[in-house]
């Protein structure tokens, strides 16, 4: 457990982090008058993605590695993050639609149908919980280990010969 505390630290932030972003997302708007726009705001959080995921690998590197790290160990330290906040995921997902922005589905499925009339059936099957976790668990995964990928690179402990 000791050896993967970072991992599960920072998978627990990246979780908070998440909440945050999704409860600004709504007070904002972005959940129901300015929803036209949702798209768009929500790929703001990659950055926030980005930063997290660097530090928690920063931290293993420090912490864990006693500053040096191999492009192996930062990059299954990487995979690792990843799979645990992957795992956490779904019940984000859950928590946030049903508790903070319950109205969150309707309100884009109400969009779609609006500015893209006979998209019925598209909208209804894109925007529901199910599909929300299985998109969102799915992104993170490949997205994670692509991520994980490029920040072992630079998160490595380089040689200085």
């Amino acid at each position: 457990m000791k050896k993967f505390f970072t991992e599960i630290k920072w998978s627990i932030i990246f979780s908070v982090a998440t909440v945050l972003w999704l409860f600004l997302e709504k007070i904002a708007g972005f959940h129901d008058e300015k929803i036209s726009s949702y798209f768009y705001i929500s790929l703001l959080f990659g950055i926030v993605y980005i930063i997290v995921f660097t530090w928690a690998l920063k931290e293993k590197k420090a912490t864990f590695y006693n500053g040096t790290i191999t492009y192996k160990q930062a990059f299954i330290s990487g995979a690792i993050l990843t799979l645990l906040i992957a795992a956490i995921s779904p019940l984000v997902q859950t928590f946030f639609h049903e508790v903070i922005s319950p109205d969150f589905f309707d309100n884009a499925i109400a969009n779609v149908i609006k500015t893209k009339p006979g998209n019925k059936e598209f909208a209804t099957g894109y925007f529901n919980l199910q599909s929300f976790i299985s998109q969102g668990f799915l992104n993170i995964l490949s997205l994670g280990i692509i991520l994980s990928a490029i920040a072992a690179y630079f998160i490595q402990t380089k040689n200085r010969n």
